[in-house]
């Protein structure tokens, strides 16, 4: 019986000779490891769905184009994901266009609602950092996530010599969108002693992609907290700092933001009288 289309099945899938140098060419033009790793995936998974469909990378079409966008829909990936994807394809057409004379076609974005964060409530933070059992990777991850306010790409990457720890103080040195480099602090004391550990022992850091950390999250967190994402921890870190007095601009900085205008969505979820020092302050 014929395994069910799916990104992961795509992804485990080997490429040929051919494709896998092709491949490779394509993502040494991009120097931000971040965007090399997350293109190298997208489109190997592309390039596994083209097999899938017997078409060769000559013979790209329009339609196909449009197949691969409707098979993202249907994975049930979020818009952000999916435009993520598209992306990178876009991308990858672009290259083709200018090393096989492949006619250049673009895949237009899906359209994403402008929708307020969503920060983990206190009971919820407390099954993810103590009560549910999960691979320590895992717990790594989302501590990285939810007291650095890493996005799961990033902290995907963390190594060891992203660590810096001084005077009982951790900051993380973070390659993040568009090659820019930040410092950003880990905010939970309690609990780096853990990151350091972990760390001691994985010197070269996670080591999973985002889908497989997303397929963990499912295994081992849905079951206890519905619709699970990793971007709410992020969510969650800038509304704790922000509850604490923490002005916009060194939020805008340690999120890694290059428009303001992002981190302020966050005042919205603020009590009315920090909202108010804020913007008298600040904004």
């Amino acid at each position: 019986m014929k395994k069910e289309l799916s990104i992961n099945n795509l992804l485990k899938k080997p490429l040929s000779s051919q494709k896998e140098q092709l491949l490779t060419e394509f993502i040494s033009e991009f120097i931000n490891p971040n965007t090399r790793r997350n293109y190298e995936r997208i489109v190997k998974i592309f390039l596994n769905f083209l097999t899938e469909k017997k078409v060769s990378v000559r013979d790209i079409s329009y339609s196909i184009l449009l197949d691969f966008k409707r098979f993202l829909i249907e994975q049930k990936l979020d818009n952000a994901s999916i435009n993520m994807y598209l992306s990178a394809i876009n991308s990858f057409m672009l290259f083709l266009s200018n090393k096989m004379n492949v006619p250049f076609m673009k895949i237009n974005r899906v359209k994403t609602k402008k929708l307020l964060p969503r920060p983990f409530k206190k009971e919820e933070i407390k099954l993810l950092t103590t009560e549910i059992p999960m691979p320590l990777f895992l717990e790594t991850a989302i501590f990285l996530c939810l007291y650095a306010g890493l996005r799961i790409s990033e902290a995907t990457s963390i190594t060891k010599e992203d660590l810096i720890y001084e005077d009982g103080i951790l900051k993380i040195r973070v390659k993040g969108k568009g090659e820019k480099e930040r410092i950003t602090y880990y905010i939970d004391k309690r609990s780096i002693e853990d990151i350091l550990s972990f760390f001691h022992s994985h010197p070269k850091g996670i080591q999973k992609t985002p889908e497989e950390l997303y397929y963990y999250a499912k295994k081992y967190i849905e079951p206890h907290i519905k619709d699970f994402e990793f971007h709410r921890l992020r969510h969650t870190f800038a509304t704790i700092l922000l509850n604490k007095g923490v002005n916009i601009k060194t939020l805008q900085e340690l999120l890694g933001h290059s428009n303001i205008n992002t981190t302020t969505i966050y005042t919205k979820l603020l009590p009315k009288s920090i909202e108010d020092e804020l913007k008298e302050k600040i904004l």
